[in-house]
């Protein structure tokens, strides 16, 4: 993890046996998501776990990963299990950009209740 021009650049190498490849994962933090993680108390691991384990969500031009108990690798201990559970990483659609992390009781029947796409019109009332 590198600290550039007061930006969290968090970069991690994921590799997979079974395709014998390895690629570079880099994010970048804008101001916003730096607040926030550090106002909630969530680390860089913990959105890397969120990343690498959790199930991505594509809505409003956003990618939401969600990384439930259930997502957790088997390995991990139980108290751990519940410390990184349940947490919600936003990241911008177009970029690897952090916008926000954040943590919830039931993350994805939040994210699935969530519209597609952001309305764009303009409703006039009667």
């Amino acid at each position: 993890m590198k600290n550039q021009n007061n930006e969290l650049q968090i970069s991690w190498e994921v590799t997979s046996a079974k395709l014998n490849k390895s690629e570079t994962l880099n994010f970048t933090h804008s101001q916003h998501s730096i607040k926030r993680a550090n106002q909630r108390n969530i680390d860089p691991y913990n959105i890397t776990l969120a990343i690498d384990y959790g199930i991505a969500f594509f809505k409003q031009g956003l990618i939401f990963y969600v990384l439930g108990e259930n997502n957790l690798p088997n390995h991990m201990a139980h108290n751990l299990r519940r410390k990184y559970s349940n947490l919600i990483v936003v990241i911008a659609g177009d970029s690897n950009t952090i916008l926000t992390c954040y943590k919830s009781k039931n993350p994805f029947k939040h994210i699935k209740k969530k519209q597609k796409n952001i309305s764009t019109k303009i409703i006039y009332a009667a």
